[in-house]
């Protein structure tokens, strides 16, 4: 069976541009999508961000530090991390460790991992090892 460009050549002379167009719109398309999926990413870190935000206050306002507040702290560092925050990040992920140490050290391990998540974002695969390490070497009472 012959194809349509063996048997009517004119056919595939305006059928190659609309072609390469139509791909190109495509890929287009597939970019702004992903721009708006970003964008909506973001925004949905930046809501989450105010309403941890928002729960600290609650928690300063009635004098509630410890497990609560580490925990805060944690979901904090997350989203910090998400939104391109790195050092404000790595701030939170040390007050949550101060707050859990006392409170809960069982979920220190937890806060090391977002640690090393932060320092990988970053390309330091040295520090995110120290902190995986740190993480695996807590006493057993941590772990």
């Amino acid at each position: 069976m012959a194809r349509v460009c063996d048997t009517q050549p004119w056919v595939c002379s305006w059928l190659r541009p609309i072609t390469s167009i139509t791909c190109l719109l495509e890929l287009c398309r597939f970019s702004i999508m992903a721009w708006i999926s970003s964008v909506e990413v973001w925004v949905r870190f930046a809501s989450a961000l105010t309403s941890a935000a928002q729960a600290q206050d609650i928690i300063t306002r009635f004098e509630l530090d410890g497990a609560s507040s580490a925990f805060i702290a944690t979901l904090q560092a997350q989203c910090h991390r998400a939104l391109g925050h790195y050092g404000t990040a790595l701030d939170w992920c040390e007050r949550a460790a101060s707050l859990l140490a006392p409170a809960n050290p069982a979920w220190l391990p937890l806060v090391h991992l977002h640690q090393a998540h932060v320092w990988l974002d970053l390309g330091q695969a040295a520090r995110c090892s120290q902190a995986l390490t740190a993480a695996q070497n807590l006493p057993a009472r941590h772990a």
